[in-house]
């Protein structure tokens, strides 16, 4: 009869609401459409693409004599894989090491077995990382918001609560284009030997394409954020880094000024292993998925803008240092997502 639904209440259940499944606009002067008199519409479009998230598989492994002596402290040692007894003492080894590496499963795996160099059962793990055409998952906003409870375990990146509050979709369709990196985390399959210690995983990355895209090691782009929030508690790192003070010029006479009221004078801290994550830690002697959040490191500069850190030229050549690791540890996968 024309009348809305919500005030049908004598004939049907009673309603305060409807809902839309469907919303058709048509044009004005008769029934049904028109090509005269278009009604106007206007369709905003996102801001910004939608999310995709990737994985950058490890894509070769220095030798053990041949690590790099940056970021502190240099370290190195003896990597074996456990399913052809191959060691990263030559570039045969260290090839079959990472084709390990690129495998989602368990049966194949590296050990770390003996330190070359370095502090007492704190090995070293360094590889590069090579972006390029890739399957992505596209990831969108679920029905509720983060605000709902989301009890979250060692899969933090992931909610694990009973609400829906985010979407993934597996496109079937490689990607192969330029792209700015929104989030950073290293997915590691691994667990310990019997008997040793637990141990977590900090990491700093730099990029090295003998090129153009080149990044100092120490210090490097990529580093541990300096905690974690995991369920209203804080976990923080441990340690110290060392202050680092200067001029960054030296055309000021001693005699004007006091040093410290000089407005070349800076005082920083350093990166690198100085201090190092609490989180995730490996415990367990069965292989488990951990997920290391990392962050992108913004450039510090006193006039002008500082370097983007975050386009994917950056990763087509990126180095990760992985610190400490025990004898006895293993990792059967490791990702860049």
């Amino acid at each position: 009869d024309g009348t809305p639904v919500s005030t049908q209440g004598h004939y049907i259940n009673p309603t305060e609401h409807f809902k839309l499944s469907a919303l058709e606009i048509c044009n004005s002067g008769g029934f049904g459409p028109r090509k005269e008199d278009y009604f106007g519409v206007r369709l905003e479009v996102d801001e910004i693409g939608k999310r995709l998230e990737r994985k950058i598989l490890p894509s070769f492994m220095p030798i053990a004599t041949d690590y790099p002596t940056e970021p502190y402290p240099f370290a190195s040692g003896l990597w074996r894989d456990n399913t052809t007894s191959l060691t990263n003492e030559d570039f045969c080894g260290s090839q079959t090491l990472i084709s390990s590496l690129r495998k989602n499963d368990v049966r194949d795996y590296i050990n770390f077995d003996a330190m070359f160099n370095g502090p007492a059962d704190s090995g070293k793990l360094v590889l590069k990382f090579s972006a390029g055409p890739s399957y992505v998952t596209e990831v969108t906003k679920g029905a509720f918001n983060f605000e709902f409870d989301q009890s979250s375990n060692k899969r933090w990146w992931s909610p694990s609560g009973a609400f829906n509050t985010e979407n993934d979709r597996f496109l079937n369709q490689y990607d192969d284009i330029f792209f700015d990196v929104d989030t950073i985390t290293l997915q590691v399959l691994a667990k310990k030997a019997p008997g040793t210690r637990d141990y977590a995983l900090d990491v700093v990355g730099w990029s090295d394409d003998k090129l153009l895209n080149i990044t100092p090691a120490s210090g490097g782009f990529i580093q541990d954020p300096s905690g974690i929030c995991l369920n209203n508690v804080l976990i923080g790192q441990q340690g110290q880094f060392p202050v680092i003070s200067g001029f960054q010029g030296d055309d000021s006479a001693l005699s004007e000024q006091a040093i410290s009221e000089m407005e070349e004078y800076y005082e920083s801290s350093g990166n690198d292993h100085y201090k190092l994550t609490q989180y995730p830690m490996v415990t367990g002697t069965n292989f488990e998925l951990y997920e290391v959040p990392l962050q992108i490191i913004d450039e510090q500069v006193e006039l002008g803008v500082g370097r983007d850190y975050s386009i994917s030229s950056l990763f087509e050549h990126l180095y990760l240092d992985i610190y400490p690791l025990p004898s006895g540890a293993s990792i059967a996968h490791m990702a860049i997502c």
